[in-house]
């Protein structure tokens, strides 16, 4: 096909890091969809459209496919205009009483920091981290009193990762004062409290969404500070994660995700209306998905239930209201696949509106058609198993949770180091063969029947020995990798796991740097070494890797 470019409009020139476009491929060939969707940022797709959003380098790609295509070039930063009223933002938090108005920055600070002011006993605040322009990136852990935090799944739920996807954002902060107000006088409220350690992370990409400022939504973008689309800034599951070059607030995520065992989470964006889940970046003749039958019931249960609400909601994509992530069409680097494969956390993603910029007059509707899904959603992982992995002297021991002739891909779940609890949700109502792995011990199965709505108690006793792995149906152990590379007079060190210690040798054997990052990236300056050989040793995960590296002058 002969190559095409329009560009709409001309503007100011910007520096190339400021710069991105709007792109429009109309009677796109079909085949190169997975192409198109690697060369740039796809927000949306018809079947005779693809509208997506690209960087400098995107953007060259994309031209190296040699299909047609047209393209804005947007402005770095907004000119300011007039107030858009559809899109008003509160600059008192008093203004944020009925949730009818998007926050401004200093609100939203003030209004996670009201939560737990108001509530302490059942309210508290994580910084996961701050973002390329230094806002903060938060989330609120909401868990009842009746019982201990250790004994109770954790759940995640985030929003706006795309700056401009902004109806999430208001309906996570509904959705945190409905529960802490409701908690001490709604059973349903106060049971899920009781049996989950909730996390809501209102809006994990600040800068897009106050690109415009503190103050502005109407001119939220995409991208990051950056020009970064965070959803393809996770490690891949086709490179396991070695070609992984992460941006602030994606190392902020993936640190805060390595400090915590969620067993279920959501991903809430808009541009569409549709309850996405995994595989974003395989098809699935490429690669199973074991929960499929459990991903489908809880897509089907979210749909209906705001169907009840709204009977034409979530049709913009599928008339089932869900979809496996390729069969729309396929991402990679994407949070859902990252958090499924690498973290073994059941991720969705639910985009809530077809309007990215919503209206203020619509978010009380959204509310509606989406309180009763989300409360359903927050029970997801209290059906299933959970138990605690001992040895016979009742000492926690982590251990793979595999259920036979069952889990794939890393649809097995460990248990953990510091109690030997696991959570692992399943579908109600069938036998599954229960098999424990940890090395040193023998493999231990049970047989269990799963029930509707509930968490079945399966504790294993392990005795010392030879560990069976001939009864697993997939890998026993746990991904990991640890990369070292030297760029822009860096050296760079990326984990999968938290990196623990690190440690540069010169060819004396003298240790010249000792470290303990606690994070999952590490950089240290080139600059301060002579020219010559090093050895870089690095622990994260409990493993312990050894790279050999050459710097020059």
């Amino acid at each position: 096909m002969k190559f095409l470019l329009i560009v709409f409009a001309a503007f100011l020139t910007l520096s190339v890091k400021a710069q991105d476009y709007r792109i429009v491929i109309k009677n796109y060939p079909k085949n190169l969809v997975p192409k198109i969707s690697d060369a740039v940022s796809i927000d949306k797709i018809s079947q005779n459209e693809i509208i997506a959003f690209a960087n400098e380098k995107e953007f060259k790609e994309l031209k190296k496919l040699k299909i047609a295509f047209s393209a804005e070039k947007l402005k770095s930063k907004p000119i300011k205009k007039a107030a858009d009223m559809s899109l008003k933002t509160a600059t008192d938090i008093s203004e944020m009483a009925d949730f009818n108005l998007y926050p401004s920055y200093n609100v939203y600070l003030e209004m996670m920091d009201g939560f737990i002011k108001d509530y302490p006993e059942i309210a508290s605040l994580e910084e996961i981290g701050e973002s390329v322009e230094g806002r903060k990136i938060l989330a609120l852990k909401i868990t009842g009193t009746e019982k201990a935090e250790n004994l109770k799944p954790e759940v995640f739920l985030t929003s706006t990762m795309h700056g401009d996807e902004v109806c999430g954002f208001v309906l996570m902060l509904r959705l945190a004062d409905f529960l802490l107000k409701n908690y001490y006088n709604n059973s349903e409220v106060n049971s899920i409290l009781n049996n989950i350690n909730l996390y809501i992370n209102p809006l994990s990409n600040p800068d897009g969404t106050y690109h415009g400022g503190d103050d502005d939504i109407s001119s939220a973008r995409r991208y990051n500070a950056q020009n970064v689309d965070l959803n393809r800034n996770f490690p891949r599951l086709e490179t396991f994660g070695r070609d992984f070059n992460p941006e602030k607030e994606t190392s902020a995520m993936i640190d805060f995700a390595n400090k915590h065992n969620f067993v279920v989470s959501a991903n809430f964006h808009a541009g569409d209306e549709v309850v996405n889940y995994p595989w974003d970046s395989y098809y699935e003749s490429d690669f199973t998905l074991a929960d499929k039958q459990w991903f489908v019931d809880a897509s089907r249960q979210y749909v209906e239930t705001a169907r009840l609400t709204d009977e034409d909601y979530m049709k913009s994509v599928d008339k089932s209201g869900y979809i496996f992530g390729s069969d729309w069409y396929k991402v990679s680097g994407g949070r859902q696949d990252y958090m499924l494969f690498f973290k073994r956390c059941r991720e969705f993603t639910i985009e809530l509106s077809s309007t990215k910029l919503l209206p203020v007059s619509d978010l009380d509707f959204f509310w509606q058609k989406n309180e009763k899904s989300l409360l359903n959603f927050l029970k997801l992982p209290l059906q299933g198993l959970t138990g605690r992995i001992t040895d016979s002297y009742g000492t926690p021991v982590k251990a793979q949770i595999s259920i036979k002739n069952y889990d794939q891909n890393n649809s097995s779940v460990f248990s953990r180091e510091e109690d030997g609890i696991y959570f692992r949700p399943l579908t109600a109502d069938k036998d599954f063969e229960v098999c424990v792995y940890a090395d040193g011990f023998k493999t231990e199965c049970q047989t269990v029947t799963t029930k509707k709505d509930e968490n079945i108690a399966l504790d294993f006793v392990l005795t010392e020995g030879v560990t069976d792995y001939s009864t697993a149906t997939e890998t026993t152990k746990k991904l990991s990798d640890i990369s070292v590379i030297i760029s822009d007079n860096k050296i760079k060190i990326n984990s999968l796991d938290v990196i623990s210690k690190v440690e540069i040798v010169d060819v004396f054997g003298h240790i010249i740097l000792q470290d303990n990052p606690e994070k999952t990236l590490a950089e240290y300056s080139s600059d301060n070494y002579k020219a010559g050989i090093y050895v870089i040793r690095v622990k994260a995960g409990g493993r312990i890797k050894t790279h050999k590296v050459l710097i020059t002058k």
